[in-house]
């Protein structure tokens, strides 16, 4: 899965990651909550600056050498609150020009896509493992499709509002889940070639507590923005 990528975002405390798909050469898709941080003076959300983005594609993380690329563009959805309901968590990152040749990205669906529940579905991603380590490698699991009307009761039992629940895909952890630093990772249906992308990790955001433990909790699902309720956003903001 050459296309997936570690996104490092830096901020005054430190570094954090997510994890993105590369749809084009020059563009990721992510999740939008990881261009927030939140200021320690006064408390408020604050977005990232393009700058302090950078992307690597590949399935091994390596933090020296070459292969990384600078964020030339951050484009959070402008209908996101990172303070609000939640609804439309979705970025796209325009990287900066590279001499180097740019490995083939995933597909974007046609048109809306039904995922049935119980449908085993693929996820993807560099955040935390079971053991509450940071991996060196891309990971894989699998995650299962509930149903709709099931995601939004899961949605009002964690307390969470949201403006539409169409946009959002919550499964069930399957034999593994995703973690922090998994938030923007792609979720797939299995089988197609090339990938196609059915979601994007929202992981991060909600489902979790702040224990890695929680991660693979039975109760807790795992949410994602729907990839097909964004395409002509997408098509549109990468076409500029």
């Amino acid at each position: 899965m050459p296309w997936v990528a570690l996104v490092m975002i830096a901020h005054p405390d430190g570094e954090e990651r997510c994890t993105g798909s590369l749809i084009r050469g020059d563009w990721v898709v992510t999740a939008a909550h990881c261009f927030f941080h939140r200021d320690r003076r006064t408390g408020r959300h604050v977005r990232t600056e393009a700058r302090a983005v950078r992307v690597r594609s590949g399935e091994l993380v390596r933090f020296g050498g070459d292969g990384w690329r600078r964020a030339a563009e951050v484009i959070v959805h402008e209908r996101y609150d990172r303070g609000g309901p939640i609804d439309h968590d979705i970025a796209l990152v325009r990287l900066a020009p590279t001499s180097e040749p740019s490995s083939g990205g995933a597909a974007l669906p046609w048109g809306e896509q039904s995922v049935p529940a119980g449908q085993t579905l693929e996820v993807a991603g560099f955040g935390f493992t079971e053991d509450g380590g940071l991996p060196d490698r891309l990971m894989r699991g699998e995650v299962v499709a509930l149903e709709p009307s099931e995601c939004a009761r899961r949605l009002d039992q964690e307390g969470f509002a949201y403006a539409d629940p169409r946009n959002v895909l919550c499964a069930a952890p399957g034999r593994s889940s995703t973690c922090y630093g998994d938030s923007g990772g792609p979720l797939m249906r299995p089988g197609l070639h090339p990938p196609a992308l059915a979601g994007v990790s929202m992981m991060g955001l909600v489902g979790v507590r702040g224990d890695v433990r929680d991660c693979l909790s039975e109760t807790l699902p795992v949410y994602f923005t729907r990839i097909d309720r964004y395409v002509a956003w997408i098509e549109d903001r990468t076409a500029r």
